[in-house]
């Protein structure tokens, strides 16, 4: 949707009223075999609908915060893998790292308290193994500062923090997503939220957002 968000940008820019339609909403609209000149025909009879609910348009900057955010769910994503290498390589020598960021922040250290005997080769590959995932550690942080202070500074992520769960980062992956949710009519932010983002992005926001605050 970024992409037409883009076209669409482009197209009101030289004073045309540009649209985004859903689709779903298209699809039943479609009459016989899916082409170029079936999908028009059928996005022209769908935007007559007086009842059709149309997409808010992402502005660039919207779609800068939300490329932000695709940087950050990467860096989460592989922070998870790397973290469950490095665990999958100690229980090969019989070496069960306790589960958590805070145990993996001090592998050498809880190493060294197990005496536990490794190939030289082995610790090398853990070195490198978690320099990276310290890398991917710091930068996560880092990409959090810049959520906070777009919160900080726009009333209506202010209020969305008020709903329990939600904090500088939920707050604005929101409005980078959904835009203005008064334009669809949806009492809850976050409900317009899940209406609008892809399902596998919306998964990931609860999973890594609502159990570590409840």
């Amino acid at each position: 949707m970024s992409d037409d968000s883009e076209e669409a940008n482009h197209h009101k820019y030289y004073g045309h009223e540009a649209k985004l339609l859903p689709p779903q909403y298209v699809k039943p609209y479609v009459k016989t075999n899916k082409n170029d000149f079936t999908d028009a025909d059928a996005i022209a009879e769908a935007a007559t609908r007086p009842s059709m609910r149309f997409v808010s348009m992402k502005s660039e900057q919207t779609q800068a915060i939300a490329a932000l955010h695709r940087r950050r769910n990467g860096y989460v994503k592989d922070r998870k893998g790397w973290m469950s290498r490095i665990g999958a390589i100690l229980l090969e020598f019989d070496a069960a790292l306790p589960q958590g960021h805070a145990a993996m922040k001090k592998l050498f250290v809880w190493l060294d308290n197990k005496c536990a005997v490794l190939p030289s080769l082995l610790k090398a590959e853990l070195h490198c193994c978690h320099e990276h995932y310290l890398l991917l550690s710091a930068r996560i942080p880092e990409l959090d500062k810049t959520p906070k202070k777009l919160v900080e500074d726009n009333a209506q992520r202010q209020n969305l923090k008020t709903i329990p769960g939600v904090g500088d980062i939920v707050a604005s992956l929101c409005l980078a997503h959904v835009g203005a949710a008064s334009s669809r009519g949806f009492v809850s932010p976050v409900r317009f939220l899940l209406s609008e983002m892809p399902g596998h992005e919306a998964i990931m926001l609860f999973q890594e957002n609502w159990p570590a605050k409840r």
